[in-house]
């Protein structure tokens, strides 16, 4: 009996756990477009897997702003995917009561041959949250050594404004 309650038990968490990497491999699996350097490119961002414009942000003279609309998936979720760009700057998310960031990941997608290139990033952000319709989602890109201000202190290089709809 106890012995049937274990390899119950040890199947349970083979199965959860075999469910728990299908999903994260899900979420990681992300085809962001890429320059022919290997690099992310800097001019595209993903929202909720479809590629939208982005003014390039490596090309900066002074201070930009962009707004895009966006959507809900079915989950009640948006997942944007922004090029890092330069590895001195990263994107920031407004936080509040009505927009929680559900999970943030930055990876490198690197993939070109020879040596990494002195200058642009090969990391891609992807911040998957939740708003409610109607609410405007901000983004600062800002220089890393801003890192431990509040958003709101943050001076941006960038910011994007994401519109969700209905």
């Amino acid at each position: 009996m106890v012995k049937n309650k274990k390899i119950l038990i040890i199947t349970f968490a083979f199965a959860l756990l075999f469910a728990l990497s299908g999903y994260s491999k899900k979420e990681k699996d992300i085809n962001f477009p890429k320059d022919s350097e290997g690099y992310p490119k800097s001019n595209v961002m993903l929202i909720n897997g479809e590629e939208t414009e982005l003014q390039d942000i490596t090309l900066i003279d002074g201070k930009m702003s962009h707004v895009v609309n966006a959507k809900n998936r079915k989950d009640g979720t948006v997942v944007v995917v922004l090029p890092q760009g330069i590895p001195s700057n990263q994107w920031y998310i407004q936080e509040s009561e009505e927009i929680k960031l559900i999970s943030y990941m930055t990876e490198s997608l690197f993939n070109g041959s020879g040596e990494k290139l002195e200058g642009p990033s090969s990391e891609i952000q992807t911040f998957c949250f939740s708003a409610p319709p109607s609410s405007t989602v901000l983004f600062k890109w800002v220089n890393t050594n801003q890192s431990g201000k509040s958003f709101d202190e943050k001076d941006e290089d960038y910011l994007l404004k994401v519109k969700i709809s209905e």
